[in-house]
């Protein structure tokens, strides 16, 4: 460095410095994996925003991919004009080409609506994705358009890497009451993540861990098989006050 700190001493590097100085050049990162990286993909082929996207590939098959956005449809997606859905886009040939799949809501869903902030993992086996989303369970200021919706956290299982999801494999995690832990405050639930690890109890088999905010507070479930899931505990402090 200069004396001063206010920059390095290049004349002193190039006197005493070991290896060598580039000046004046441009550094790309190119990341690759043995072969030319192919052309952007354009998964949903749908207009308008496809947000807050996750993804996760089979361990066991890397040419089976499941990509979840929060679905824009204007027809069938989150706030569509016909139904209400979350979805996701599958591949079975390395992202080459997706086709999208509808994820279905729990019976016990009251309103039938989706909310999108999607999360999805496969199994380490590859035998089971799970699928996290929310669902509304109140809406104090209809229509269905982001404004005044309560939400709880559902599951969806697909048993066959993302290609057939049934209505009788999905599950409401936590409960739809507006108050779901008693303590006298509507209980809003959003913005979740999902990871999936070797059970405590028995490390041969998964166990999925959902995390989510209510208020500002974390709460998390677990499941071994995305479907049954624990009750919701507390993970972090809240203030005094909270509604939570």
């Amino acid at each position: 460095l200069l004396g001063n700190h206010a920059g390095l001493d290049l004349d002193e590097i190039n006197t005493h410095g070991i290896g060598f100085l580039a000046s004046g050049v441009d550094f790309r990162m190119v990341i690759a994996n043995g072969k030319a990286l192919g052309p952007d993909i354009n998964v949903t082929k749908f207009n308008g925003d496809q947000s807050e996207v996750t993804v996760t590939v089979n361990p066991t098959n890397p040419d089976n991919i499941v990509v979840a956005p929060i679905d824009g449809s204007p027809l069938t997606g989150v706030f569509g004009t016909s139904s209400s859905n979350d979805s996701v886009w599958v591949s079975t040939n390395g992202g080459k080409t997706f086709e999208r799949k509808i994820i279905p809501l729990p019976a016990a869903a009251p309103l039938g609506l989706s909310h999108g902030d999607p999360t999805v993992a496969f199994s380490s086996d590859g035998s089971r994705v799970v699928y996290a989303h929310m669902v509304d369970k109140a809406d104090n200021a209809p229509p269905h358009d982001g404004s005044g919706e309560i939400h709880v956290m559902a599951t969806a299982v697909s048993l066959d890497g993302g290609l057939t999801w049934e209505a009788a494999n999905t599950a409401i995690v936590g409960s739809i009451a507006l108050d779901e832990d008693g303590d006298g405050f509507t209980d809003n639930n959003d913005k979740e993540f999902l990871a999936v690890g070797p059970d405590f109890a028995n490390p041969s088999q998964d166990r999925f861990v959902l995390a989510w905010q209510r208020h500002g507070v974390i709460y998390a479930a677990t499941s071994t098989d995305g479907l049954a899931w624990t009750t919701p505990v507390k993970l972090s402090n809240e203030t005094g006050g909270s509604s939570t």
